[in-house]
């Protein structure tokens, strides 16, 4: 007797959503801070325990500070995500401008990046700040571009340019995806989907 067994297998790739919103409710949601620049999870006012936000401080003593965050998977930038915002609050009454660069490392696309200046904002008090990457600029070249493809990195700078010192607090990055839910380690990522079974008797 002679038995066949045939399990021809269906394999399945999930892939998972970008680290987007940035809601800072996550320690994965942590900015590094370069050039004197620092960062820390705020849960005080303007933030509180419940929602929290993320603070972000420049010293001043160096023109060009920063903060970035690697995303978990790539930012994948399409006709429909290209409109991002975020919420900014300033404790003084002055003038400032927030710019969001989307860069790669796999050069495969240039890095981008838009700039929005707060003209007149008001002290205490939060801000929608708008981003609108269809306008972007070529970050090494400074020309105009339309934001298209995957991106590995967010960078967000405060007052770029200039050595003013401050705290600000910032919450709620978004371009309106919408997470998927997080790995089940008990997903089946195999599945047998067709059984054939062969019994050939010699008598």
């Amino acid at each position: 007797m002679k038995i066949k067994l045939l399990l021809p297998a269906l394999f399945t790739l999930s892939i998972y959503s970008q680290q987007i919103p940035i809601d800072f409710s996550s320690d994965e949601d942590n900015f590094i801070g370069f050039s004197g620049s620092d960062f820390d999870f705020r849960s005080s006012s303007p933030a509180s325990v419940s929602n929290r936000a993320g603070q972000f401080n420049n010293n001043g003593q160096n023109t060009i500070q920063g903060f970035y965050i690697d995303f978990s998977q790539p930012l994948v930038i399409n006709d429909g995500n290209k409109g991002f915002s975020l919420q900014f609050y300033a404790f003084d009454p002055l003038s400032h401008s927030v710019l969001l660069k989307l860069e790669n490392d796999g050069n495969i696309v240039p890095d981008v990046q838009v700039k929005t200046t707060i003209s007149n904002p008001s002290a205490s008090n939060w801000i929608t700040v708008l981003f609108d990457f269809s306008n972007a600029l070529d970050s090494d070249t400074g020309l105009p571009v339309t934001a298209n493809g995957s991106y590995s990195r967010l960078s967000v700078f405060i007052d770029d340019d200039s050595s003013q010192a401050g705290t600000y607090i910032i919450d709620d990055i978004t371009n309106g995806d919408t997470p998927s839910p997080p790995d089940n380690p008990n997903d089946i990522d195999v599945v047998y989907d067709v059984l054939v079974w062969s019994d050939e008797f010699n008598t």
